[in-house]
């Protein structure tokens, strides 16, 4: 599951129940209701010139399109908010 592409598998639909499930899990003291909630990218689908340069610094040069290609979409670089790309 770490490795996996979730952003890219199945339906939205199923990605947010599943997110929201993980958070019920963890006792939030808000309630995740999925009608209002986008799934958002942590770290960002296309880098800028500052996330490599921050990345670079922690992993290398060379690490970095490999890193990111690996990472972006799985469910650790993925969030439920209600802000969007903000």
């Amino acid at each position: 599951m770490v490795s996996s592409p979730l952003y890219l598998t199945g339906r939205s639909a199923h990605r947010k129940i599943l997110m929201t499930w993980i958070e019920g899990m963890f006792l939030s003291r808000e309630t995740a209701s999925p009608d209002s909630l986008s799934i958002e990218h942590v770290m960002p689908q296309s880098l800028s010139a500052k996330w490599r340069a921050d990345l670079s610094a922690e992993h290398g040069v060379d690490e970095i399109d490999t890193l990111h290609e690996n990472y972006v979409h799985t469910l650790g670089n993925l969030t439920l908010t209600g802000y969007n790309e903000s």
